[in-house]
């Protein structure tokens, strides 16, 4: 984490990030055994792989949150079917600090 926050803090100004987290544990095709779902997206949380994955999604937005602030523009690479968008955190931030698009 630390060397992703000093990266971002190098760049130069208007650069672009990319950040591309592991989505193993938020694709649709593990939703039933990690517990995600809309009505409940951190998932079973007494499983260390589903706690790690919701730790490493708040890392994210934490890292887009800072680029943001910074003036640079940023892409967050998952999958469609993905349940990160569903992620209280990064919610939060879509609805009241940055204007996000999907493709």
């Amino acid at each position: 984490m630390r060397l992703a926050i000093l990266a971002i803090l190098r760049l130069h100004p208007c650069s672009l990030v990319i950040l591309a987290p592991v989505c193993s544990s938020m694709s649709f095709m593990c939703s039933s055994q990690a517990g995600r779902y809309w009505y409940s997206p951190l998932g079973n949380e007494e499983l260390c792989w589903v706690k790690s994955a919701n730790v490493m999604s708040c890392r994210v937005t934490l890292l887009a949150w800072l680029a943001q602030a910074l003036g640079h523009t940023f892409m967050i690479e998952q999958p469609s079917s993905a349940k990160f968008g569903d992620m209280p955190r990064w919610r939060f931030f879509c609805e009241t600090i940055a204007y996000v698009t999907l493709f």
